[in-house]
């Protein structure tokens, strides 16, 4: 009985894979012999045979199908989503503090800053409380900033519509409510995503989840020079 050489072997077992990770181990295994027989060529094939005779799958009805939310999708979802609302947050916010910034007593060409200036520290106070929520320290000031800067910015644009409208009527408390809400909803969705997206340090891992993959550590071998 001839033998085969490993190229040939390779060649012929290759043929036969199907995406299938036992043909995969089962070539490799073939491969990894220096040389090989023609009747162990044989058996390999007869087993290669036997994989490929596979049973007939189950359609699926859709009765049990679920929707996993754990996922990096819905977090994306969510990311995008609460950064939509706080920009058209911050839009709809910017007319009134706009417009009360002449009681600020600055000048008009930086009438544009106040809302800016109002609004901004939130979203980088937000990153700061992610930040610490990692690294499991205090929050406590961060958020009492957060919640100061969020009531200011609620206080203002409730004042805008008092001073304008007279609140003479129905729609005129309609809008202030509305306005008044708007950047207490932001700070709750920036809560709500910090919680989301960040995982404490030291947090006892979900017993539910599958465990992370293990890497071998790859060792080189030192070059002479």
């Amino acid at each position: 009985m001839t033998d085969l050489l490993p190229s040939e072997i390779r060649e012929r077992v290759t043929l036969h894979l199907d995406d299938e990770p036992s043909l995969r181990e089962l070539a490799a295994i073939v491969s990894s012999n220096a040389r090989i027989t023609q009747d162990a060529y044989t058996d390999v094939q007869t087993q290669l045979a036997a994989l490929k005779r596979k049973p007939p799958r189950e359609r699926r009805t859709g009765a049990a199908a679920r929707m996993n939310p754990d996922s990096i999708v819905i977090a994306r979802i969510v990311m995008w989503g609460v950064f939509c609302f706080a920009l058209a947050g911050f839009v709809a916010s910017f007319g009134g503090q706009y417009a009360m910034a002449p009681y600020t007593q600055l000048p008009q060409p930086l009438w544009g800053f106040v809302p800016f200036a109002i609004e901004a520290p939130v979203l980088l106070l937000t990153l700061v409380v992610a930040v610490l929520r990692r690294r499991k320290q205090s929050v406590r000031m961060p958020w009492f900033m957060m919640i100061a800067l969020t009531a200011l910015s609620s206080a203002v644009n409730v004042l805008h519509i008092v001073i304008e409208s007279g609140m003479l009527e129905l729609g005129d408390y309609v809008g202030a409510v509305v306005m008044g809400l708007i950047p207490w909803i932001v700070l709750y969705l920036f809560k709500e995503f910090v919680r989301l997206a960040v995982k404490p340090t030291g947090e006892a891992p979900d017993p539910t989840a599958a465990p992370a993959p293990v890497r071998k550590p790859t060792t080189r071998k030192a070059t002479r020079k």
